[in-house]
Parts: structure tokens; C-alpha cells; sequence
């Protein structure tokens, strides 16, 4: 009888830790969902290309998948001031009869800066962002751009 009570003392025991795992595992899941639901509902699914896809986004504009240039500049070693910070697409889009219809500046998780412009054609708006990430070296930054656009509502 002692052994049989021992044994069913332990398989208690044993499903209960198996019990916590499984509800450990259905909770890590649902967290996984959701941080991929934000992901996908942030938009943060810009496809890296390089400086010569250009020319291919500036003939749709409207209808370009989001798309962040990867090569545009050469690791820099320091953040623009506002007054002399360059957006290589935003003087593109302007060129093309783009007007600036906001703009911004902050830090963000992966690097000590972004910059965002809002532009508008009236056919479709546009958003830039500048982003500067950290990289392993101290004081050294990898700076993309990057471009999503959607045709304006009427």
C-alpha cells in the first residue's frame, strides 16, 4: 500500500509538471503570434534591395512593394544635425513632384535614430524613413532608406 502511495504521489506529481510545460508552450506561442501580428500590422516587412532598384521604383511609384535600400551610404561614423540631414528618396520623390506633407526625428529599438517624411503626389503618399543602425562597432553607423507606398484616397 506505501508503494502504491508513493507512485501515485509521483505520477500526480509528474502531470502536474507536464500540465505547466504544455501551458508554458501554449503561452510562448501566443506570445510568438502576437509579436508577429505586430510585426505584420507595423508593416515591417520591407524587402532589402540595392541602390540600382531605383530606377524600377520610380516608374510605379504607387504600386512598389516596401522596400528599404540597404546601399545607399557608407557606414558613418555620426548622426546628421537637422539642418544638414539629406534623404537621397525624398529629394528623388520631390523631383518627381512630391511636396513634404510631414516629416520627423527620433531614436528607435535598432539604432539611436530615424528620420521620416511623409510625401504626397495627390495620386499617392509615400512614407521615407532614414534609419540609422548600431552596429558592433562604438560610434559607427549602417544607414539604409527605406519606402512604402499606398495610392491616396480619394
Amino acid at each position: 500500500m506505501k508503494q502504491i502511495t508513493i507512485l501515485s504521489l509521483i505520477l500526480f506529481i509528474w502531470s502536474c509538471n507536464n500540465q505547466s510545460k504544455n501551458d508554458n508552450n501554449v503561452e510562448n506561442e501566443s506570445k510568438n503570434q502576437n509579436i508577429n501580428s505586430i510585426f505584420e500590422d507595423n508593416n515591417w516587412n520591407y524587402k532589402e534591395v540595392k541602390r540600382n532598384y531605383i530606377d524600377s521604383l520610380i516608374l510605379n511609384i504607387c504600386s512598389t512593394k516596401d522596400v528599404e535600400f540597404i546601399d545607399l551610404y557608407p557606414v558613418l561614423d555620426s548622426i546628421a544635425s537637422d539642418k544638414s540631414e539629406k534623404l537621397f528618396i525624398v529629394n528623388l520623390l520631390k523631383s518627381k513632384g512630391f511636396k513634404v506633407t510631414n516629416w520627423g526625428r527620433g531614436n528607435w529599438s535598432d539604432g539611436p535614430r530615424i528620420v521620416n517624411y511623409t510625401m504626397s503626389n495627390k495620386q499617392c503618399e509615400c512614407e521615407v524613413d532614414k534609419l540609422y543602425y548600431s552596429t558592433k562597432e562604438k560610434e559607427k553607423y549602417k544607414v539604409t532608406e527605406r519606402i512604402k507606398c499606398k495610392k491616396a484616397s480619394r
